[in-house]
């Protein structure tokens, strides 16, 4: 049994964690989640897990606890308790979304599980701040006009469109291939070249692709895979010699289209309307040309994110619904919306097969 503690967002964490193919999910507490899976060495891979680890019995810790070493727990009454209990050197409260250098390398985090008597949780992983602060807030090349999806969301809909693939093949082949139609400033290239999967790249400009690649080079994230930039406007349909490598490996897309002007207090409805109107011609677009280019058999999986307003009427999702059955895709929604404080549009999740 495995505990994880997941970001604000559970049911794009529960849908991620399809990766590992749990046997049984249970939510113990807002943040708290227990399940059994034979996978727990792809763990670390996943993005929305803030911490996870083994579940043990209380009666366990005299032996897993190490001499002299500090404690973390949110819970201090318990903290105190086991630094007198096990003589431990001291003693230090961590928030349950927190994560710390100190407690990575000189700690032992334990999680209390609510309703669960006699067991508790030994933190074993956490995840991989340092690639999403890298990839967020250190590349050189940056606009508002591309938007900037987060790495964290990338990583999350990388995995998703993973879990995806596996339960429609019954196994991923070794050589992966991620590609962004709509890759701004190269985040899910950095994102899949990190994670060790082959990329290719387009977009209708590439000055910001472009400059951060080098950058990308330079990082200890960097894997030697293939990792290319195309020019391409992805409502023209694709040249086959150009676009070679997405037919010769298993291609998966990730990517964000357009979420287009940044809405202001300004901003009218009539406005928004019209922004929705062109966001969701460029969304059209792009699935035509994808389903033009792949045959038939192989099309590939698609998780992409869609611009969902805040207090507007929002078509776009059921007109993607209309085309993508028309053209013999297999669409899914997760119904939870990826938000962040002070932002007026959010991102929804898409899936199709």
């Amino acid at each position: 049994m495995y505990f994880a503690i997941i970001w604000n967002h559970p049911d794009i964490a529960l849908k991620e964690l399809q990766l590992v193919s749990p046997i049984t999910v249970e939510k113990k507490a807002d943040h708290i989640i227990l399940f059994d899976t034979k996978f727990p060495h792809q763990l670390p891979f996943l993005s929305s897990l803030i911490k996870w680890g083994s579940v043990v019995e209380n009666a366990e810790l005299a032996t897993l606890l190490p001499w002299k070493k500090i404690l973390w727990t949110a819970d201090t009454a318990r903290g105190l308790t086991m630094k007198k209990k096990f003589l431990l050197k001291r003693f230090k409260k961590v928030d349950l979304l927190h994560t710390d250098k100190e407690v990575k390398e000189k700690g032992i985090e334990l999680i209390t599980l609510p309703s669960m008597q006699g067991y508790c949780g030994i933190v074993e992983g956490y995840q991989n701040i340092q690639l999403y602060e890298i990839v967020d807030f250190e590349k050189p090349a940056r606009s508002m006009q591309t938007w900037m999806m987060p790495a964290k969301l990338t990583h999350a809909l990388i995995n998703i469109g993973i879990a995806s693939l596996k339960k429609r093949t019954k196994m991923l082949p070794e050589q992966l291939l991620i590609f962004d139609p709509f890759c701004g400033t190269g985040t899910t290239g950095f994102v899949a070249n990190a994670l060790g999967y082959h990329f290719i790249g387009s977009d209708i400009k590439l000055n910001f692709a472009l400059q951060n690649q080098q950058r990308r080079k330079q990082t200890q994230h960097y894997h030697h895979q293939l990792f290319s930039f195309i020019e391409q406007d992805i409502s023209k349909p694709l040249d086959a010699d150009k676009f070679q490598e997405l037919l010769t490996h298993q291609t998966l897309i990730i990517t964000e289209g357009r979420l287009w002007p940044v809405i202001k207090q300004t901003t009218t409805a009539e406005q928004i309307k019209e922004y929705q109107r062109r966001v969701k011609n460029l969304y059209l677009q792009f699935i035509q040309t994808i389903t033009d280019f792949f045959p038939q058999k192989d099309k590939p999986t698609m998780v992409f994110s869609i611009p969902y307003y805040i207090g507007q009427e929002n078509s776009i999702e059921e007109q993607i619904l209309f085309l993508t059955q028309n053209l013999g895709w297999k669409m899914e929604t997760i119904n939870e919306v990826y938000k962040r404080e002070q932002q007026k549009v959010w991102r929804k999740i898409v899936i199709l097969q």
